[in-house]
């Protein structure tokens, strides 16, 4: 399993890979989980390899930062591991010295991994499954014209060629796919992320106070921007709709810095009135979920600069465990929107590009929604646990390594 990120660092698309991992044994295998991610010294983890990237660890200034941004400039700027691909191959022919491994696992992003896993295919022949957690071409947050794109494009085709199995995480994923490359129809599958029933997430008393907490924990970066909903809070205040003394926002994450300037002038304006308190810093995985399980209100930001639903953050699973109410800014029938519909939490959902009245009419009946926690209804408690998405990808490994299917978990097991 190639996974640029894993636990226990609490990066973005780490979550997806450590699932897998935990629950594959109970279907027969045995993973080995090669990473960028810093794992214990005093007690590391005997099935995860650790393969330093050494661009991002380098000094800012350094000739190693300023050679890969110099290449990411010019053709994948979304990308920052190329080096990394280089040093992960020597550990992967070492490994195949110790153990032979029956097949390769990879996810994405970074490209990086699906590169290293193309050599692993080439080289040794073993079968590859290709794991898109965001699309690659059509990607809203990467280069969609210029060089860059020509080559994701160009990437995109030779992934296909050669993977022997596709999966994305939801269905817009596949459907695009199939309109590009309907000839490869028969490899390409859906596992949607979930939630860790090992390690739920389950709502904390609310803290004392006046104030109503809508919360947002976790980086905030291009045009995934908060500021349309707290725009609308500054207009639901200063209409006499709202009572600055009984809402307040929490911001904790990494900003960018174009996101800050957008939101400036609102972030200002509700912090001279006690409404906000933002922090841009990297978040623990303990802190962020306290945090989480702490708040009236939760708001998840789904919006991106073509205002298009394709993915569903991980954040989504983890609030509808909590099961206060949810203000998502997401894309009209968007996954998540469907989600939010299927799964009985209760739930707003706005638009960046909707009218301001309507906008404020919204947000305004989140705020009036009860926030005793809502439990999470059946249909989602079965489609989005960990231990059934792996049940398909141990499937779909089935069919590649030509094995029966494992036996089912007992009761005791699940």
């Amino acid at each position: 399993m190639v996974a640029h990120a894993f636990p226990p660092e609490n990066l973005a698309g780490a979550a997806r890979p450590f699932r897998f991992s935990r629950y594959l044994p109970l279907f027969g295998y045995c993973p080995q989980i090669l990473t960028a991610s810093t794992q214990p010294l005093d007690e590391p983890p005997r099935n995860v390899q650790f393969v330093r990237d050494r661009v991002a660890a380098s000094p800012p200034r350094s000739l190693p930062r300023l050679s890969e941004e110099a290449l990411r400039r010019l053709l994948l700027p979304a990308d920052t591991t190329l080096p990394w691909v280089i040093d992960a191959f020597r550990v992967v022919k070492r490994l195949m010295l110790e153990a032979p491994f029956a097949a390769v696992y990879s996810t994405f992003p970074p490209l990086g991994v699906h590169l290293l896993a193309l050599l692993v295919k080439r080289r040794y022949g073993v079968p590859w499954v290709a794991d898109f957690r965001d699309p690659l071409v059509g990607n809203p947050f990467r280069s969609t014209s210029g060089l860059p794109a020509m080559v994701d494009g160009l990437i995109e085709r030779v992934i296909f060629r050669h993977a022997d199995k596709i999966i994305g995480v939801t269905n817009r994923f596949v459907e695009d796919w199939g309109q590009r490359y309907p000839q490869l129809a028969d490899k390409m599958h859906v596992i949607w992320n979930g939630f860790d029933p090992a390690d739920p997430l389950t709502p904390l008393p609310l803290r004392p106070g006046p104030r109503k907490v809508l919360s947002h924990i976790g980086d905030i970066y291009g045009a995934r921007s908060p500021f349309p909903v707290v725009a609308s809070i500054r207009r639901l205040i200063q209409a006499g709709h709202l009572n600055s003394e009984r809402i307040l926002i929490r911001l904790i994450g990494e900003f960018e810095s174009d996101t800050l300037s957008v939101c400036q002038s609102a972030f200002a304006d509700l912090t001279r009135l006690g409404c906000l308190e933002y922090e841009s810093r990297r978040v623990g995985l303990d802190e962020a979920r306290s945090a989480i399980a702490q708040s009236d209100y939760l708001l998840l930001l789904d919006n991106n600069a073509k205002s298009i639903g394709q993915t569903v953050p991980s954040k989504l699973f983890e609030y509808i465990q909590v099961g206060r109410p949810i203000v998502a800014l997401t894309a009209v029938d968007s996954p998540v929107s469907r989600i939010l519909q299927q799964s009985g939490t209760p739930h707003v959902a706005v638009q960046p590009d909707m009218s301001i009245p309507e906008m404020d009419r919204r947000i305004l009946a989140l705020l009036r929604l009860p926030c005793n926690p809502v439990a999470p209804n059946a249909w989602f408690c079965q489609d989005f646990d960990a231990r059934e998405q792996t049940a398909q990808l141990a499937s779909i490994l089935d069919s590649l390594l030509n094995t029966a299917p494992h036996p089912s978990r007992t009761s005791d097991e699940s």
